[in-house]
């Protein structure tokens, strides 16, 4: 059995137990930490193993199926989530009724897409962070966020908008100001009544993130245009925009915290659209809205 591994993600620590793949492992290196923490902050644990079969359950049902083979419910007690494949599940995640235990069992097969057991592990482990976490009392925004001279910016859009280009447009135009802290799902939990983005290790297909955080300055959300103009979002919009913006939560008691959070950290930051092109300008634009 191997050692089990300890992690700082944003505010809580993350234990992983059992067998998990090196290669995982290697993913999270970043966020390691070392010595006895326990006490000082909240734990999430999850435990991995590898089984030949996982027999597929019949689930009282919560909120559907996702994504055709992932289902979600409750059996003996527990809150399950599994990729179903005829009887059989590809992979079911075990949760604890208060979130923050999860069992990871996978089958060791390659998925449909060709990926192997170390990133459907990585994926498995992911999984179990974003249902757990508005139980430590956080949320994931999918945004490309950064930090510049110490605050952070969340560029949020739909994927292939632009809200990566346009952090990456900061990032060039002032390489020792701004970092990237998540180019796809930073973490968002308050910390001494203010809102944070953390890096986590997943962050997407570019996979870019870094173990910092900041204090949130504003989120903008990226429209395609030929000028560049900031307006600031109220009321509805703002709120329907956020609720696009999150990971949806299948678990009642889950998707019940995370609207609460979602709506005080919108009721706490700033939000914007921004209409821009792919220029410097657009940079500039908001940086002399904000700064």
């Amino acid at each position: 059995m191997k050692p089990d591994k300890i992690y700082l993600i944003s505010e809580f620590f993350l234990k992983i137990a059992g067998d998990c793949p090196e290669k995982t492992l290697d993913g999270l290196k970043s966020y390691a930490a070392e010595g006895d923490f326990f006490g000082q902050k909240d734990v999430m644990r999850v435990s991995c193993s590898v089984a030949e079969h996982i027999p597929a359950r019949e689930l009282k049902p919560m909120y559907g199926v996702r994504h055709f083979i992932e289902e979600f419910g409750c059996f003996g007690g527990k809150f399950l989530s599994q990729d179903r494949a005829g009887d059989s599940s590809l992979a079911t995640l075990t949760y604890d009724d208060d979130f923050h235990s999860v069992s990871c069992v996978l089958t060791d097969v390659e998925a449909s897409g060709g990926s192997g057991l170390d990133s459907r592990m990585s994926v498995a482990i992911g999984e179990s962070v974003v249902n757990c976490l508005p139980a430590f009392g956080g949320i994931t925004y999918h945004a490309s966020a950064i930090a510049y001279n110490g605050c952070a910016l969340l560029f949020a859009a739909p994927s292939g908008t632009g809200k990566s280009t346009q952090a990456r447009l900061w990032r060039e135009s002032y390489p020792d100001a701004a970092v990237c802290i998540n180019d796809d799902t930073p973490i968002i939990m308050k910390k001494d009544g203010v809102y944070r983005a953390y890096g986590s290790p997943w962050a997407g297909t570019s996979g870019e993130n870094n173990n910092v955080s900041a204090p949130v300055k504003a989120v903008i959300y990226v429209e395609r245009g030929t000028d560049n103009s900031v307006r600031p979002l109220v009321g509805q919009e703002k709120i329907t925009r956020g609720l696009r913006s999150v990971r949806s939560q299948h678990f009642p008691v889950q998707m019940e915290r995370q609207v609460k959070i979602l709506l005080d950290f919108l009721d706490s930051v700033p939000v914007y659209e921004l209409r821009c092109d792919i220029s410097r300008g657009a940079v500039e634009t908001v940086k002399s809205l904000l700064f």
